[in-house]
């Protein structure tokens, strides 16, 4: 669907476009932290990285710019650069003797399919001597049958490859219960629609949802993340 306000967005939609504006830092790479909560003590236990696009001095938002790129499938472009930004900032905390924790990467459903991925991935953190448990791929289930079958066996070989597979967006229409039957998964992160009602007062059916959710992950070994 045309909207005449996206109209700067046209414009990057080629790979040569994309390329360029990555090698011109357009692309920022920023860290949402992960927060682990114990009683009243609270330490951050991991981040998750985020892509920000900014072109003559203007902020475009991913929910701009990222369905443009997944109409056209580029998005692996941009979901390689930000692998690699956290893989050789990562390299560079470790050189200089600093902490490093988890930080998770999220990979478009059409990078996921790709057939290179396991290869450009491992490629990569070799580069960097990164470990895969410093790294979750995550990723959002589709409601496409035969996409969701491709999802199915690459997660499968990126679990026996070592990697941790995060699942994003749990509980909305494109990722539910039906994809932890499936999916090799190591973690889910709960939508943030999920979690927005849980301070109102009226909260007892989704507080009862997320904790029969939670049970079931923690029955299966799986760890749980809100987002929001």
């Amino acid at each position: 669907r045309y909207r005449p306000q996206n109209d700067n967005i046209l414009s990057i939609i080629e790979p040569d476009r994309i390329k360029e504006l990555i090698t011109n830092n357009n692309f920022k790479v920023l860290y949402q932290p992960k927060f682990k909560i114990q009683g009243d003590c609270a330490q951050i236990a991991g981040a998750e990285a985020l892509v920000r696009l900014v072109i003559n001095d203007t902020i475009i938002p991913p929910d701009d710019f990222i369905p443009a790129l997944e109409a056209v499938h580029y998005t692996h472009l941009i979901d390689y650069f930000v692998f690699e930004t956290i893989c050789r900032q990562m390299r560079e905390r470790i050189d200089n003797n600093h902490k490093v924790l988890p930080v998770s990467c999220n990979f478009s459903r059409h990078t996921i399919v790709r057939p290179e991925l396991k290869t450009k991935l491992k490629s990569i953190m070799k580069a960097y001597d990164i470990s895969y448990d410093l790294i979750p791929l995550e990723v959002s289930e589709h409601t496409n049958t035969e996409l969701h079958k491709e999802l199915v066996e690459v997660t499968d070989l990126l679990a026996q490859e070592g990697f941790n597979i995060s699942i994003d967006d749990f509980g909305t229409a494109h990722a539910n219960i039906y994809t932890l039957a499936d999916l090799s998964v190591n973690e889910v992160k709960f939508d943030k629609k999920l979690i927005d009602n849980i301070a109102s007062a009226d909260n007892g059916k989704i507080t009862t949802i997320l904790g029969v959710l939670i049970t079931m992950c923690k029955n299966m070994g799986i760890k749980t993340i809100a987002e929001g």
